[in-house]
């Protein structure tokens, strides 16, 4: 295998930075891919403002544009090619399908603060109730989208790898990627999404094995570090670093395809301690007194709302009640799982006080 793969320039024609069309494809995707694992959308142009919108190129048509289609590889590429858009119908019915039951939540919600509301919150409900939803929208949706992806993206990581790594060999041959910020905020985002669903490789292919389960995840862990180290290389470029990548992904696109993770190798030192993974009787122990901490005051405050004579000498107003008991279920969601919501919100408050 050659060093450089050689790009179809000749028919490989990208997406107007200006248009319409990329604005809405990629425009909200990176802004929210802080909080949203959304896929990145190839930004190679089709024919027709809808394709563009709602379809996506073939494994085979990107594999050839980016020169790495093989004699018999068409079959392989329709192989995936039809489980990514499987993957797609069935991440974007379930994310519906749960919005929708999130959205009754919500209505249940409003109903119970309009009748719990004392007189004093009775001018602040209207304003304050859309303020919880707010909140709670933006994080329950992101709980969605990870309970999606926990479910459906390493069942399909292979196959959303081979379409990771082909737009990203794809968008290297562009000469100003790392010069162009807005360019440059795409290739990064596509180098994070591909070692995160290179991670998941190590699930997908699980043994149960405990040796062999512990060589697994040890051996994608490095293709992960492998990728983002490079990741590092194009926030922090040299005048060699764009052929280096090219060169890089261009020799790690092939195993993706082949599916010879073997193949694979790398000589950086990794922890010893990350290689060898906590026992559940070690997560359990570290994790019990999280637990206890974050269901204990909602199971109080619970009970205190809906039974309320456990609690004869305590007279709380159940509107302020209720507005403690989903803060403290949000943050306690964000905390969990790492969205890192609450901690994106400080940091805008910041950036507003220092314009201040």
């Amino acid at each position: 295998m050659s060093d450089h793969t050689v790009c179809d320039r000749e028919n490989l024609e990208f997406l107007d930075e200006q248009s319409v069309v990329y604005q809405v494809l990629f425009g909200f995707s990176t802004q929210l891919s802080r909080f949203w694992g959304v896929v990145p959308p190839s930004s190679i142009k089709l024919k027709g403002i809808l394709q563009n919108l709602f379809a996506h190129p073939s494994f085979d048509m990107l594999s050839q544009l980016a020169g790495l289609a093989g004699p018999d590889s068409s079959r392989m590429f329709s192989f995936h090619n039809r489980r990514f858009r499987v993957w797609l119908i069935l991440s974007y019915a379930l994310a519906a399908l749960l919005f929708f039951f999130l959205l009754l939540i919500v209505q249940f919600l409003f109903v119970y603060w309009n009748a719990v509301a004392s007189d004093f919150f009775k001018g602040y409900r209207t304003f304050l109730g859309f303020v919880v939803l707010g909140i709670f929208v933006t994080v329950a949706y992101s709980v969605i989208v990870r309970v999606v992806s926990m479910i459906l993206d390493k069942r399909f990581a292979e196959s959303i790898c081979i379409y990771t790594v082909l737009n990203l060999v794809l968008e290297l041959s562009r000469p100003d990627i790392l010069t162009r910020p807005d360019r440059k905020k795409i290739l990064l985002y596509r180098i994070k999404y591909l070692a995160r669903m290179t991670l998941l490789l190590a699930a997908r292919f699980a043994s149960d094995d405990d040796s062999n389960q512990t060589w697994v995840q040890k051996h994608f862990r490095k293709m992960t570090s492998y990728i983002q180290e490079r990741e590092r290389w194009a926030i922090a470029p040299t005048e060699t670093t764009l052929a280096d990548l090219r060169r890089d992904f261009c020799r790690l696109a092939p195993l993706y395809i082949s599916g010879m993770y073997g193949s694979f190798s790398y000589q950086e030192e990794i922890d010893e301690q990350k290689e060898s993974p906590p026992s559940w009787q070690q997560r359990l122990i570290n994790g019990l007194p999280r637990f206890v901490g974050i269901i204990l005051p909602l199971i109080l405050m619970g009970l205190y709302l809906w039974i309320p004579d456990l609690f004869p000498r305590i007279e709380l107003d159940s509107g302020v009640v209720t507005l403690v008991f989903l803060a403290w279920l949000l943050l306690s969601i964000d905390a969990s799982l790492e969205l890192g919501i609450v901690a994106s919100l400080t940091d805008l408050a910041k950036g507003i006080k220092d314009l201040g």
